[in-house]
């Protein structure tokens, strides 16, 4: 299984190997509530010596019922007493304290004390005095045995820490934002269907030897490349998990999930890259809504006939490039003449590339679920399927999209990506074709 790259799943839970015991955990945590109050008690002297006639606060002082600190549970496991806090089916470190701690906080400047009364910590060490990360069993197919991602810099686990990087890339950004700015964010969502969201997890020695490169090199091209973002990957080479802020991914499962596993059983496939403005708005200058509403027709009809369907949807606008590098080269199509010869490169004139997806990691999400074999893929990607099959998975039957489902204008679209090689039950394109075929240009669109 190419699980170097695999999407893991956090437990709630330590594993068996954790040097920290509840016990010495608990006394630690329980000295750093003390001293904790204690900062802040001589904080707030300080404030009144040096300040004077400032608006008094009146509760810059935990307490240790009211205490934000992370707690131990009977098992060693890591969870949150925090107000809003998501919920503990997976190991959690909250972030912010009590919200009848930050009511009683009016002053901007008094409540960023209190929200992070601690120096700041740029980076760590592996040989600083305490620097001990919960041990991991990278590949072990049971998560109890393989351990928990602890990524938090939050005092109490900062040393703990045996990943770099954020859960779930994104939330941890907004997540800052409603703790600056006191707001209540519910971050749930009320699911329909059956799915499987899921994070991606780099074993970085693993990704570098897949790649045929050093780890030092990947290391090096990930911190220089994120505009130094994550010094810890040079400064902690003891730490060998990456939690790439790339977005995750969600899988759609039409039938018994168990089926996804079981090569007797017939499997439909689509491995879909976002795109949102044909996905939600329904723009036509693509294909990307009608084939994935194709893909999941296909995928019900597979679990009628007693097999599975599965959809995995991948955020990679663009083509990874972005939506605003996106929106830039369809500008530059309609203005300057769409035709299905000049196809990729308007792309490549202004990102300087066809394609940013590395489909080389796409499929270990599929070998994840178990996946062993794929009878029918709904997809005409040479790349995606290139992938999949180099991995290891056999395709027995691929799915282009009818004709009857192509919108007029995202014939430009179909008709280069034919001719550059993807897969077409039928219909061959030559080069000369391509300049026949023509968008809708900016004349004619209502502005």
């Amino acid at each position: 299984m190419a699980d170097h790259a695999m999407a893991t799943a956090l437990v709630d839970s330590t594993s068996s190997g954790t040097v920290v015991s509840e016990a010495v955990l608990t006394q630690i945590l329980a000295q750093l509530e003390s001293l904790t109050i204690s900062q802040q008690v001589l904080q707030a002297k300080l404030d009144n010596l040096t300040n004077p006639g400032a608006r008094p606060t009146t509760a810059q002082i935990t307490t240790p019922g009211t205490s934000a600190s992370p707690v131990t549970t009977a098992n060693g496991s890591f969870s949150s007493s925090y107000p809003g806090s998501p919920p503990a089916a997976t190991t959690n470190f909250g972030l912010s304290p009590p919200a009848s701690l930050l009511q009683r906080v009016p002053v901007p400047q008094d409540r960023e004390k209190v929200l992070y009364p601690q120096r700041v910590i740029l980076t760590t060490y592996p040989d600083q005095t305490g620097i001990r990360p919960v041990p991991l069993q990278w590949g072990a197919q049971d998560p109890k045995v393989r351990g928990p991602v602890v990524p938090s810099r939050l005092p109490a686990s900062i040393k703990l820490r045996n990943a770099i990087g954020a859960h779930s890339g994104s939330y941890s950004i907004y997540r800052a934002l409603a703790i600056a700015l006191e707001s209540d964010v519910d971050p749930g969502v009320e699911l329909a269907c059956s799915k499987a969201a899921v994070e991606p997890v780099w074993f970085l020695p693993g990704v570098a030897e897949r790649f045929k490169i050093s780890e030092g090199l990947l290391r090096r091209a990930l911190f220089e490349d994120t505009g130094g973002m994550y010094p810890e990957l040079i400064t902690r080479p003891d730490i060998k998990v990456f939690l790439p802020p790339i977005g995750n991914l969600t899988v759609y499962i039409f039938g018994k999930p168990e089926y996804m596993s079981d090569p007797s059983k017939e499997l439909t496939l689509r491995v879909h890259d976002e795109c949102n403005g044909s996905d939600v708005f329904g723009s036509d200058i693509c294909t990307c809504k009608p084939y994935l509403i194709f893909a999941i027709e296909e995928c019900i009809r597979c679990a009628q006939r007693g097999g599975v369907g599965v959809v995995v949807y991948f955020r990679k606008e663009g083509r990874a490039l972005g939506e605003v590098t996106k929106y830039l080269v369809y500008n530059l199509r309609k203005r300057g003449g769409d035709s299905a010869d000049k196809y990729f490169k308007s792309t490549e004139m202004i990102a300087g590339v066809k394609d940013m997806r590395f489909q080389a990691l796409m499929p270990d999400v599929l070998h994840w679920l178990g996946i062993q074999k794929i009878d029918n893929m709904i997809s005409m990607s040479d790349m995606k399927y290139n992938a999949i099959v180099q991995s290891g998975i056999p395709i027995l039957k691929r799915y282009d999209i009818p004709d009857h489902l192509i919108p007029p204008d995202s014939r430009v679209e179909i008709d280069a990506k034919i001719a550059s090689g993807y897969f077409s039950s039928g219909k061959v394109i030559t080069q000369e074709d391509l300049v026949k075929t023509v968008g809708r240009a900016w004349e004619e669109t209502e502005h």
